[in-house]
């Protein structure tokens, strides 16, 4: 795959934004479509550099050396302290590295599915993604979501030890 196709299938751009940045880059010289894309803002430049330079060598390893979390560091993805917060939630809940990501708001779920695809397809089969039954949750303060069941374990554990007035109503 090329480096836009790789960074949509990531849900890292938009099909209108790699449509933007491929524009520019024909009206360009010498300029890199990550390099556009990291202009516009719509995404890092280091992110762009490891899916064009890392990406390829990784998804050709059959053996892989290191844990989820360092890949999606190694992508500009997430940084240390997300890294840390993601790896203590872990030990406390026992709740998948990527669901916990997701959760936070730091990673979309289609990014991790992305990483498991590729870099850890039995993580993928077994069950590491957040599960497919979806509940709907509002608050008092009228905020609705869709979560999945992991994420309403999390969330009511947190609701527990942060704010254990707060009215929450399940609507599923």
């Amino acid at each position: 795959m090329r480096l836009g196709e790789i960074l949509q299938s990531a849900a890292l751009i938009s099909a209108a934004q790699l449509e933007v940045a491929v524009h520019n880059q024909h009206q360009a010289d010498n300029i890199l479509l990550g390099e556009i894309l990291a202009l516009h803002g719509w995404i890092k430049q280091d992110t762009a550099d490891f899916f064009a330079e890392q990406w390829p060598k990784l998804v050709q390893q059959i053996y892989r050396q290191q844990r989820i979390g360092d890949y999606l560091k190694s992508a500009a993805l997430l940084n240390e302290t997300q890294i840390n917060s993601i790896l203590k939630e872990q030990w406390q809940t026992g709740v998948k590295f990527g669901n916990l990501a997701v959760v936070k708001g730091w990673l979309k779920p289609a990014t991790v599915d992305f990483f498991l695809t590729y870099l850890f397809p039995e993580q993928r089969s077994k069950g590491a993604l957040i599960g497919r039954r979806q509940t709907k949750v509002r608050t008092k303060q009228g905020t609705a979501a869709t979560i999945s069941p992991s994420q309403e374990a999390i969330i009511q554990s947190q609701i527990m030890l942060t704010n254990p007035d707060e009215d929450i109503t399940w609507l599923n």
